[in-house]
């Protein structure tokens, strides 16, 4: 694992990994190995040949991932079969995306901090 640092727009120092090997689970499969790099709050995951996958919650299952319109959509291919042909290896979500994906889940952690905070 290659931990770094990294700052967000507001400043906030947060830690990731840089290209770790991890095996996930899946709700409707066996674990699966897979190339992780982000932090908290926005991670990518890519085959170990490069594909980008991502979670299909409606599968249960990592499948391979496209760019539709800058945004990673699942193809509905498991990683069990072969990437279909329109998957682009190393393939990254846009800027604009990835940022806009950060900001919801790190309002959706400052609100998880905020209702823990009440209950204490």
């Amino acid at each position: 694992m290659i931990p770094t640092l990294a700052a967000t727009p507001e400043g906030r120092l947060v830690s990731g990994v840089i290209g770790q090997k991890a095996s996930l689970g899946q709700g409707k499969g066996p674990d699966v190995e897979l190339i992780v790099t982000g932090t908290g709050t926005y991670a990518t995951y890519e085959t170990l040949s490069g594909f980008p996958a991502i979670y299909d919650d409606f599968l249960e299952l990592f499948c391979y991932a496209r760019l539709v319109g800058g945004a990673y959509e699942s193809t509905g291919v498991p990683l069990r079969s072969p990437p279909p042909p329109d998957v682009a290896r190393h393939a990254k979500e846009s800027d604009a995306v990835r940022m806009g994906k950060i900001a919801r889940r790190q309002l959706e952690l400052d609100r998880r901090a905020s209702s823990s905070h009440g209950k204490e």
